[in-house]
């Protein structure tokens, strides 16, 4: 299940007519092992893998500052604009709700620092959520090897905001102390969590089914700020949230905003 953090959940897979995705790949394993159904084959999973078993099929596909046209209109428009509107209170919330490993996370707190240094003193919180304790493990570290920062980091931003050791580059603290990791299931009651101001939601929707869309996005509307952005992986939209959201694109980038 690729994404930037996939947190596609397998509760549903009982049921492969709405998890086309599950029922593409599971179902011709299903057959050779002689499980008549998928279902069949996620209990024999829950019973054998060592862990949850929508972790163990979930897969991180992240890179730092991915899409540079987003993070190019997120500088230029979007997070101007909420600097303006949040100026009275001087507090930002955003979040990375497919955070995989915390690159996006990262990325967002980078920006900030780099581009808005009017915002030293702020009170900001970039929360990042995944479904997979693994990844937020990972993301908490905050250390990352060489194939990993060489995509999307150039040497400048590499030499001010991580420290080199052996194979390994480190998160430095500035841009650490901006985020806060935790695991939680789109799909499933989540905890207690901020208004936020921006919600970054990609490459999620695509693998969940009718409804589960309907519900995460529900969620995400009751979490987002009358006047914050909500926004999806570029080949996703937010068709079944009307009367939720509206549409508006800046630059060919996709943004939603709250419609009621």
């Amino acid at each position: 299940m690729p994404s930037d953090h996939d947190d596609a959940c397998l509760r549903d897979a009982v049921e492969p007519p709405t998890q086309p995705l599950f029922d593409t790949r599971l179902t011709p394993i299903s057959r050779l092992a002689g499980l008549p159904t998928l279902g069949d084959h996620a209990s024999l999973l829950r019973a054998v893998l060592p862990g949850p078993t929508p972790e163990s099929l979930t897969v991180s596909e992240t890179s730092f500052f991915r899409d540079a046209c987003l993070f190019e209109v997120l500088h230029t428009t979007i997070l101007p604009t909420l600097i303006r509107l949040r100026q009275p209170t001087r507090r930002l919330r955003i979040w990375s709700a497919a955070a995989s490993t915390g690159q996006e996370a990262f990325s967002l707190a980078i920006l900030l620092a780099d581009l808005f240094p009017q915002l030293a003193d702020w009170d900001i919180r970039i929360i990042g959520t995944d479904i997979s304790r693994h990844a937020i493990d990972y993301a908490q570290r905050g250390h990352f090897r060489a194939n990993e920062v060489h995509r999307g980091l150039v040497s400048r931003i590499l030499d001010r905001y991580f420290t080199h050791h052996a194979n390994e580059w480190t998160v430095h603290p500035r841009i650490a102390d901006l985020c806060d990791f935790r695991c939680a299931n789109l799909c499933a009651p989540l905890p207690p969590l901020p208004r936020f101001d921006l919600i970054l939601l990609r490459n999620v929707l695509l693998y969940l089914t009718p409804a589960d869309r309907t519900n995460v996005l529900a969620n995400m509307h009751r979490h987002l700020a009358p006047d914050g952005y909500l926004i999806l992986g570029a080949s996703e939209q937010a068709e079944d949230s009307t009367p939720l959201f509206h549409a508006q694109t800046i630059e060919g980038t996709y943004l939603y905003r709250p419609a009621i």
